[in-house]
């Protein structure tokens, strides 16, 4: 059985559409929903910086704290 290059072509597309059909319906509900306050956004905290313009390696796991400061570039 051989299926033609102009089939699975179109079926390709169609699944494409549909997929982005079905994200766009998700797009709207979510919107509507932020905009009626039923889903509030997640707070976003700034990171403090020490005032020499370096970051505080307080929070910083030690696994993270012993890398080099630059990897590559001149």
């Amino acid at each position: 059985m051989k299926v033609k290059k102009d089939t699975v072509l179109t079926a390709l597309l169609a699944v494409l559409v549909l997929v982005s059909a079905v994200q766009a319906v998700q797009l709207m509900s979510l919107s509507t929903a932020l905009a009626n306050g039923g889903v509030a956004p997640k707070a976003v905290s700034k990171p403090v910086t020490s005032a020499s313009g370096g970051s505080s390696q307080g929070s910083i796991p030690q696994s993270l704290q012993d890398l080099p400061d630059m990897v590559g570039g001149c």
